[in-house]
């Protein structure tokens, strides 16, 4: 027989005997437990109670009270929202949940009071149910109903379930990892297998990749300049750094000094060795380094060499821009220095200013490794980096960053 859309469960009269065994409870016992069917809705009216069945695997059942929206309370509305049936009855608070197969249980603002200690014999097989209560008004309103709502999540995609897998598997999905996992139709068991084989799939290590990656900053020639492993990374490695900037923070104590160029323009030096060239500048010829901002055209602090109070207020101080590095003349401003040629990368994330080496050439010799290298010595490197590996178009100028290697 069809199913009646409305379902009233039955309650036992006020005469009917109770075994003393059984325990007392302020939840009415009721004998027909119900269920909607997936993705569908029943409603409970006027019920003091009902006997709820279980959610199925990949399914949510939600109890609900509708409260009408005549009769709600205007401190309760706000909190509740609308299901859009644009009906009277339209503020639904939840009450209860089941999911995944487990049994029904208490959720806000209701806590109401689940007895799942009973088991229905069904058709389909032994399953559990839960009683519960039915309150007929909430803060003032009056119940329109109960709802019980089927909710059942749709298929997943192959996609989905490769990038679900592999968040449980690895430190997070990439996209050619889930194009790898469907368009081979490759199993878990398979994958894992495939993983553990070293030959198939070599081991990727976290130190291996700290090592490679870790570039904290060492200073030349203070017991520092060794290169190699503990030492700074050798600027001909791949993965050397490099900056655009002509100033940094190991700069910070030293004596800046301006010398003015037959073009008029002026050449910023330090420790006598030019850094960048400027137009004009404003401050004394001599200064010294307070502070440093490492991007282009970030704040330089400096203060006079005969200050009586170095580095310290506004009377002794002045701030200058730090400049790309430009150069009109490199071989007469940088001699007796090599400068070759380069193709830089950005870092990931990206470094404002900062990139890394990924080419370099030096005359007809070009080569990922130090077998080549045009650099010795602890003074500033300065190399061309072009638009492209190719070495065609234009180029900026960038210094070495002295970083450790691991």
């Amino acid at each position: 027989t069809k199913a009646p859309t409305r379902i009233v469960v039955p309650t036992p009269t006020a005469t009917a005997p109770e075994p003393a065994s059984t325990p007392t409870s302020s939840i009415v016992p009721v004998d027909v437990p119900l269920r909607p069917g997936r993705g569908e809705t029943i409603r409970l009216i006027d019920e003091k109670s009902a006997a709820l069945e279980g959610s199925y695997d990949g399914e949510i059942l939600l109890l609900e009270m509708v409260l009408s929206r005549n009769n709600v309370n205007i401190a309760i509305s706000p909190r509740f929202s609308d299901n859009g049936s644009g009906d009277d009855m339209s503020t639904l608070i939840p009450a209860g949940r089941s999911y995944d197969g487990r049994n029904w249980e208490a959720v806000p603002p209701l806590y109401l009071d689940f007895d799942c200690s009973a088991v229905s014999v069904l058709i389909d097989g032994s399953r559990s149910h839960c009683a519960v209560s039915l309150p007929s008004t909430y803060d003032g309103a009056q119940v329109s109903h109960y709802q019980v709502k089927s909710v059942v999540a749709e298929q997943p995609t192959a996609e989905e379930v490769a990038a679900k897998f592999l968040i449980q598997t690895t430190f997070g999905p990439r996209q050619q990892d889930i194009d790898e996992i469907v368009g081979s139709k490759i199993s878990p068991e398979q994958w894992i297998k495939k993983q553990m084989n070293e030959e198939l799939t070599p081991a990727t290590l976290h130190r291996a990749h700290y090592r490679r990656h870790a570039n904290q900053r060492l200073r030349p020639g203070a017991g520092q300049d060794t290169t190699g492993t503990f030492g700074i990374r050798n600027p001909c490695d791949v993965g050397s750094r490099w900056n655009r900037f002509a100033f940094t923070e190991l700069d910070i104590g030293k004596e800046l000094v301006a010398v003015t160029l037959p073009s008029g323009n002026v050449l910023l030096k330090i420790d006598g060795i030019a850094r960048t060239e400027v137009p004009s500048h404003s401050v004394p010829r001599t200064v010294v380094v307070c502070s440093v901002e490492e991007y282009v055209g970030g704040k330089i602090l400096v203060s006079s060499k005969n200050a009586e109070k170095l580095c310290r207020g506004s009377a002794s101080t002045a701030t200058i821009r730090n400049r790309a590095i430009t150069f009109t003349n490199e071989d007469v401003h940088l001699a007796p220095y090599t400068i070759p040629d380069a193709y830089l990368v950005n870092m990931a994330p990206k470094v404002v200013d900062s990139m890394l080496l990924r080419t370099l050439k030096f005359g007809d010799n070009e080569d990922d490794n130090a077998a080549f290298c045009p650099f010795s010595g602890p003074a500033p490197k300065f190399l061309r980096a072009w638009d492209n590996e190719n070495y065609t178009g234009s180029y900026s100028y960038y210094v070495h960053d002295p970083r450790a290697q691991l």
